[in-house]
């Protein structure tokens, strides 16, 4: 190319303060969105329990108590739980192999058991024989040579013998008295065989200093009878016979005849006015599904919870179940009533007869 084609491209000048302008950016502020503060959440405490039971679905202590907030706190609480048992087992099981056991304290003046005395002779030496012999010419170590002597000839000392002949006459006598107790309840049933009556004969025959025999715990028996000491109830042990539910009688109580006419009373609101020949009210206690009566008290006498009276058909429905249910005292009143003695003594007519131990 030849330099006269080339031609000047003019510059365009540029003022000063526009070149400024152009090389400083413009600052542009920044938008700040507004940031909402964060709340924990609330943890609430929960509670677990179960109770350990046995093979036999019996409980084991007590109810086991496990307060949680998360599922991973309770999880930490029970694998904890689980690593000290384990550890416990292990720790009994190693002093069981290594025969580590703790005994526990008992007082001094707690019994315990005594080895057995074995009678054996322990024979003595020459030496032994000549020193007795010296020793019960001489009146100062006489008791101790004859002790060594009998020593040698029983086994024991005479002191141990003394105590174990004490103790085993002691205890014999305990097992005949027992024995001949038994024997005299089970020959007279017609006693109440309860604690009372049994403590009341033995005090009586340990205050007169009598054997405890059986020939001597009849006579206690009879000098308490006519005491009046000896409590009554009825003997029967018998099934009792399934009765309607509707109504089924629980008590039969009859007032004692009383021995002097009382002084008419006035009569008072709700109440009919009886006979003073007319027998004793009878008073008899049902069962019922509806509801019960209650006495009240603007008259002077006791009403039942069915207001029902006394009938022969009531009385020969009782049971033995329902005749041993009485306490004695009412028992006591309602032998005093002619038609409940005759029904108690044909069902002690019918009872079959028990066999009798052996001996």
């Amino acid at each position: 190319m030849s330099e006269e084609t080339v031609q000047e491209i003019p510059v365009t000048e540029v003022p000063a303060t526009e070149q400024v302008e152009q090389a400083v950016p413009v600052a542009v502020e920044p938008v700040v969105e507004p940031v909402e503060p964060v709340i924990p959440p609330v943890l609430v405490q929960k509670r677990y329990e179960y109770q350990p039971v046995d093979e036999h679905q019996r409980p084991l202590g007590g109810r086991q108590v496990i307060l949680y907030n998360t599922q991973d706190e309770l999880v930490e609480k029970l694998q904890a739980q689980n690593v000290e048992l384990i550890r416990k087992l292990r720790s009994v099981s190693r002093d069981n192999r290594l025969g580590r056991t703790q005994k526990d304290e008992i007082a001094p003046e707690i019994e315990r058991i005594q080895p057995l005395i074995n009678f054996v002779e322990k024979p003595l030496s020459p030496e032994d024989r000549f020193t007795i012999s010296q020793q019960l010419a001489d009146p100062e170590q006489f008791e101790s040579a004859r002790d060594k002597l009998f020593e040698s000839a029983i086994g024991v000392k005479p002191a141990d013998l003394r105590d174990t002949l004490n103790r085993t006459q002691l205890q014999t006598e305990q097992l005949v008295a027992r024995q001949n107790c038994q024997e005299w309840m089970y020959e007279h049933p017609e006693v109440y065989q309860c604690q009372e009556n049994v403590n009341t004969v033995v005090d009586y025959m340990v205050k007169n200093g009598l054997k405890p025999t059986v020939k001597n715990f009849e006579f206690a028996q009879l000098q308490m009878q006519e005491a009046g000491l000896l409590l009554s109830s009825p003997i029967v042990r018998e099934a009792s016979v399934p009765e309607p539910v509707t109504s089924t009688p629980v008590a039969l109580v009859v007032e004692a005849p009383k021995l002097q006419e009382p002084a008419p009373e006035p009569v008072r609101i709700n109440e009919i006015p009886v006979s003073q020949a007319e027998p004793s009210a009878t008073v008899i206690s049902t069962v019922e599904k509806r509801q019960s009566q209650v006495p009240s008290s603007l008259n002077n006498r006791i009403s039942s919870s069915t207001g029902n009276d006394a009938t022969p058909s009531v009385i020969e429905k009782l049971t033995y179940a329902d005749i041993e249910k009485m306490p004695s005292d009412v028992y006591k009143k309602n032998l005093m009533n002619p038609m409940f003695a005759k029904h108690v003594n044909e069902l002690e007519a019918k009872r079959p007869a028990r066999p009798h131990p052996q001996r």
